[in-house]
C-alpha cells in the first residue's frame, strides 16, 4: 500500500500524494468485493466496470460540480479527482441525498475555504451522481 504522507492536507504536494495513493487503492477496494472462488476473468471485468463508475463520477464532478471554476479556467481536469473515492463509497452504500449533498457541500467548505455555495447546482449534481449504476454486476 503506497505511503500517503501527513500534514497540512490543503498543501499540493499533499493532494497530489493522495491523489496518486486513490488511483492505486480504488481498484483495491473495490476487489474487496470480488468473490473468493471465481475466475480472473469475472476480477478484470468488475475492475473494469469499477473505473468506467470513477469516470462516470469524475465528469460530472467536472462538467456539472466544478465549484471553483477550474475547467472554465482551463485547468487540470483532474483537479476533483481526489474526491471519487469518497463519492463512489457513498453511492455504492446506499446514500441518501441529503448524506451526499452534505459530502459535497463539506468538501467545498472544508477542503475548498468557500462559505457559500450554490445549492441548486449542488442538488442537480447530487441528482445527476445518486441516477448513476455503481453496481459492479457484469454479464
Amino acid at each position: 500500500m503506497p505511503h500517503v504522507p501527513m500534514g497540512n492536507s490543503n498543501s499540493v504536494a499533499m493532494r497530489h500524494a493522495c491523489y496518486a495513493a486513490n488511483r492505486e487503492i480504488l481498484p483495491l477496494l473495490c476487489g474487496s468485493v470480488y468473490p473468493v472462488v471465481g475466475s480472473r476473468k469475472m476480477k478484470d471485468q468488475k475492475d473494469l466496470r469499477s473505473r468506467e463508475i470513477m469516470t462516470q463520477i469524475h465528469d460530472v464532478l467536472w462538467f456539472d460540480w466544478d465549484p471553483i471554476g477550474t475547467r472554465e479556467l482551463g485547468g487540470p481536469d483532474d483537479e476533483y479527482d481526489f474526491y471519487i473515492g469518497g463519492v463512489y463509497r457513498l453511492l455504492a452504500s446506499g446514500t441518501t441525498k441529503q448524506d451526499l449533498a452534505d459530502h459535497l457541500r463539506g468538501i467545498q467548505a472544508d477542503s475548498m475555504g468557500m462559505s457559500i455555495v450554490n445549492e441548486e447546482n449542488l442538488n442537480a449534481v447530487v441528482d445527476k451522481l445518486l441516477k448513476l449504476d455503481v453496481s459492479l454486476k457484469v454479464g
